[in-house]
C-alpha cells in the first residue's frame, strides 16, 4: 500500500487528478473482461488477441510508482 504525505490542497488535488484519471483510463476492469474503458470503446470491431509477446509491452507508472499499468509499444 502507497502512502503520501500531502502538502498541501494542490498537492492533494494532483494526486486525486491522476489517481481518478488512472481509474478511468488505464486500470483493467473485472466486468469489462479485464479491459480499460478505453479498450472497449475503441476496440469494438476489431478480434479478440490470442497471445502477445512480453516484449511488446511496456511498464508505465505514475505518482512515483504508486500507480502501475501496461500498454502496448507502439509500431
Amino acid at each position: 500500500m502507497s502512502r503520501f504525505i500531502v502538502f498541501g490542497e494542490a498537492h492533494l488535488r494532483h494526486l486525486i487528478d491522476n489517481f481518478v484519471a488512472y481509474y478511468h483510463t488505464k486500470r483493467s476492469h473485472r466486468g469489462l473482461e479485464y479491459r480499460t474503458p478505453e479498450q472497449v470503446d475503441r476496440k469494438k470491431d476489431e478480434e479478440p488477441i490470442d497471445f502477445l509477446k512480453r516484449s511488446e509491452f511496456v511498464r508505465r507508472e505514475s505518482l512515483g510508482g504508486a500507480l502501475k499499468w501496461y500498454e502496448r509499444k507502439a509500431a
